[in-house]
């Protein structure tokens, strides 16, 4: 057998700086010295690579929860805002007049008059904006439909259906329905 050392067992004998076929020159001053400047670029070009692609999957992940958690501020809003006038309508002694974009009661009070009408980007309360808490966004659309008419346990009564449409301000719309059953109006003012 001979004495010579082949490639895999120099890189070996390299690695282990033992053994019986010892690196000569400039191989085994390498093993000794460290990494060379090649492979010292190559490693700070790899981890470079890697932190950037970490970085950048973690702004994606970052503008999807911040667009999460805007439309469901929007939603929520449109449901406050929507429950609001529902709730105000309730309370209300009658129903004075309805149109496409509007309605108007009588206070719980019989001396005040409340009118929800779609103003501009909101809804308006008497001519009053309802605030909305979500920067940006805005009321699109407030109709008012009268789905049925007819005699219910409270006597004559109107099914209306509320609806409110919000744009989000990023090109986004929710719409939301609200059905509330209301006495209706007779000969007798009620």
């Amino acid at each position: 057998m001979t004495n010579a050392c082949t490639p895999l067992m120099t890189l070996w004998i390299l690695r282990t700086t033992s053994g019986s076929c010892a690196g000569t020159g400039v191989e085994q001053r390498r093993a000794t010295r460290g990494m060379t400047l090649v492979e010292l670029v190559a490693a700070v070009t790899l981890s470079s690579l890697i932190a950037a692609m970490i970085i950048a999957a973690w702004q994606a992940i970052d503008r999807h929860i911040y667009a999460g958690s805007r439309r469901m501020m929007v939603q929520m809003e449109a449901l406050r805002l929507g429950e609001s006038i529902c709730s105000r309508l309730r309370k209300s002694q009658r129903v004075l007049d309805w149109h496409a974009n509007g309605i108007s009661c009588i206070a719980g009070g019989g001396k005040d008059t409340v009118t929800f009408e779609l103003g501009e980007g909101a809804v308006l309360q008497s001519g009053v904006a309802m605030p909305l808490a979500v920067p940006r966004a805005r009321v699109s659309d407030f109709s008012v439909a009268v789905e049925e008419s007819g005699q219910g346990v409270i006597g004559p009564a109107q099914l209306f259906n509320l609806t409110i449409e919000v744009d989000d301000g990023a090109g986004k719309t929710y719409r939301i329905s609200r059905l509330i059953l209301l006495p209706a109006p007779d000969s007798r003012g009620w």
